[in-house]
């Protein structure tokens, strides 16, 4: 059953491949906007974010026991739609997770300290999250559970955002080319939904399928 849904991250990366050729071939002419900050896929990325933060939430409030580990995830998802969302520029003139923000002069000291904190919780919070989910993701991996192979398209897509945002992308004049880093990073989004939504529903379904005990059994 839980293999079977690896279907659905072969159908996002169709999905997402198709629309990369209409958008760099097909000489229909779309709105250089929807590729922008404030444009249409930019928005779509943050809805995306904040569905996997709605989705941490849900598992933050029903797992007692485990709500350290999942305010980690709060955190950490927080910060990426933060950072997507550019909430820095209503307070600083550069954001927080560059390390530009901590050399440049111009920036006050109070505002590096504030920057600083913010940072060594998203470290903190991803040390711990890293450390308490390595052996069970990579286990979960090696039985190519599908929302392992969510996280890591969706850790690959990321990266190559950032990566196309460095080098060609960010210094083009051409829209088209400018539009596969938001193109990447909205595939990415749509692999963290696909992620914690496929392990919510592994963890109902274990829930669900639990063997009955013989205590249970005498009930």
């Amino acid at each position: 059953m839980m293999r079977n849904l690896n279907s659905i991250n072969i159908l996002i990366i169709a999905f997402a491949v198709n629309l990369y050729l209409i958008i760099i071939l097909s000489p229909i002419q779309l709105d250089p906007g929807m590729f922008m900050d404030a444009g249409a896929m930019s928005v779509l990325n943050m809805i995306l974010i904040l569905m996997v933060w709605i989705l941490c939430l849900l598992h933050f409030i029903n797992s007692p026991g485990q709500r350290l580990h999942w305010f980690c995830w709060l955190y950490i998802v927080q910060i990426y739609l933060l950072r997507e969302a550019d909430f820095h520029r209503g307070f600083f003139e550069e954001h927080v997770t560059r390390p530009e923000f901590y050399i440049m002069a111009q920036i006050p000291l109070w505002q590096k300290m504030i920057g600083g904190s913010i940072m060594l919780g998203f470290f903190a919070a991803s040390a711990y999250a890293f450390l308490r989910n390595v052996r069970h993701f990579l286990l979960a991996l090696v039985k190519r559970e599908p929302w392992a192979i969510s996280f890591v398209l969706w850790s690959a897509f990321l990266l190559s955002s950032q990566i196309c945002d460095k080098t060609f992308s960010y210094e083009s004049t051409n829209w088209k080319v400018r539009s596969i880093e938001e193109m990447l990073e909205v595939t990415a989004a749509f692999y963290a939904v696909s992620a914690i939504s496929l392990f919510s529903f592994k963890q109902w379904s274990n829930r669900n399928n639990k063997i009955p005990t013989v205590e249970s059994n005498k009930k």
